[in-house]
């Protein structure tokens, strides 16, 4: 699955709900390609694997239940670094998506 990174986010959750990917398989695609980009690139600046992966499979095991939480439901999403983002709690707010980005302590 070599050409993931090139399909919308629409597409992608419909390949979710449908069951033809999972949101952990989806997750590491998208880690093993910020492995291999972000040293050159430096666009995300910390990361929480371990909680991504947590959150890819509760949401892997939810679509099975068919309790998907939204239309985005499964798939990833890398949030903005600017400002003061400790009041943003994205991870919080839109749950049933996976993170591999939290935000720094403060970026002013």
């Amino acid at each position: 699955m070599t050409d993931l990174h090139f399909r919308s986010a629409s597409t992608l959750a419909s390949e979710l709900r449908q069951g033809r990917i999972g949101a952990r398989e989806l997750l590491e695609h998208f880690l093993t390609r910020v492995d291999r980009f972000n040293p050159t690139l430096n666009a995300i600046i910390q990361q929480d694997r371990e909680g991504a992966r947590s959150r890819a499979d509760a949401a892997d095991a939810a679509r099975k239940r068919a309790q998907a939480l939204g239309p985005l439901h499964g798939v990833q999403i890398i949030g903005p670094a600017y400002g003061d983002l400790r009041t943003i709690q994205l991870a919080q707010r839109l749950e049933q998506h996976a993170f591999a980005f939290v935000p720094p302590p403060a970026c002013a």
